[in-house]
């Protein structure tokens, strides 16, 4: 049976700017203009203080992650990148340059690489704690916006999602997906990422509800498809969430139109639930599904979700 809990955590909603889970679920980030509030999916219980910003100058946050360990969450603004150690709640300074503005941020699975995009259109790797650049891995010349970068868990491959385009580099900073396949899998900005538990596979989902599979190192897709159309009365249905099933392997995804869906790795629909619930990341534990609202700054439980199997116990 389906069980949706959802409770507000916030009473000015429209300052929420981001929501992440940790890796075993049992936490979730929701990033403000005064700090990032932690929440317990358990419980629904927001922590009395949030994640304070060193300093408080506007802007929009542009990277985030929890440490593969779960100990430190990771966040980007303007041009500096941040960690806490979130036992003590105290934040210390990754990354700053005052030449750059982030645009997107990832961390890698050792927590030693700090992959950043700016506003430049250039792609930049560093090394955490010296501060000096590793390798600049791209710089595209036309104009585009770098949606989000995402380091494989084996942290062999880091994938970017640009307009209409995604790349994915390997240890030696080369990227074999084509720019031209990446172009007749996606008419928008790529704005979600997600590795299989394996690294062998990458999923990439548009603004417009498309979405492909891929393989790290094969130029074309192995997949791609028309995932989410637009909700009632929209002209355009965003991907809203993607996660690879740790138990299946199959890909599950979440749109605009409400629709949790299921696919393999041919891109064959294999299950398709409507959820009442504008969630915006997935997250697939042993035996739970784990959804989070970002219109409403709480979460919501789905309980005993088989995903992959031939039914969904809903």
């Amino acid at each position: 049976m389906l069980k949706c809990n959802s409770q507000s955590n916030s009473t000015d909603k429209s300052i929420e700017e981001f929501d992440v889970l940790s890796p075993d679920g049992k936490q979730i980030a929701l990033g403000r203009k005064d700090g990032i509030w932690l929440v317990d999916t358990r419980t629904g219980r927001t922590d009395p203080k949030p994640l304070r910003w060193l300093n408080h100058r506007d802007g929009t946050i542009s990277g985030f992650a929890f440490t593969s360990d779960g100990k430190s969450f990771i966040a980007a603004r303007h041009s500096t990148a941040y960690r806490w150690d979130l036992q003590t709640k105290q934040a210390e300074v990754l990354l700053a340059n005052d030449l750059i503005g982030i645009s997107a941020m990832a961390l890698s699975p050792d927590g030693k690489r700090l992959a950043i995009g700016d506003d430049s259109m250039n792609m930049t790797e560093w090394q955490v704690g010296t501060g000096t650049t590793n390798t600049l891995l791209h710089k595209w010349k036309q104009p585009s916006v770098i949606y989000n970068l995402t380091y494989s868990p084996s942290g062999e491959f880091l994938a970017c999602g640009l307009y209409e385009e995604v790349k994915c580099y390997n240890s030696a900073g080369k990227s074999v997906i084509g720019s031209a396949a990446s172009k007749m899998a996606h008419q928008s900005g790529v704005v979600h990422l997600a590795f299989n538990k394996h690294s062998t596979r990458l999923a990439s989902g548009d603004h417009c509800g498309n979405v492909a599979i891929w393989s790290p190192t094969a130029v074309r897709p192995i997949a791609k498809f028309r995932a989410h159309d637009p909700a009632q009365g929209a002209t355009a249905g965003s991907v809203r969430a993607i996660s690879f099933s740790r138990r299946s392997g199959n890909l599950v995804s979440i749109g605009d139109d409400e629709q949790l869906k299921v696919w393999d790795m041919q891109g064959k629909l294999v299950e398709s639930q409507r959820v009442k619930c504008p969630c915006a990341i997935i997250h697939d534990l042993r035996d739970t599904l784990v959804c989070a609202h970002r219109a409403l700054g709480g979460f919501c439980r789905f309980a005993d979700v088989r995903v992959g199997l031939s039914t969904m116990d809903f």
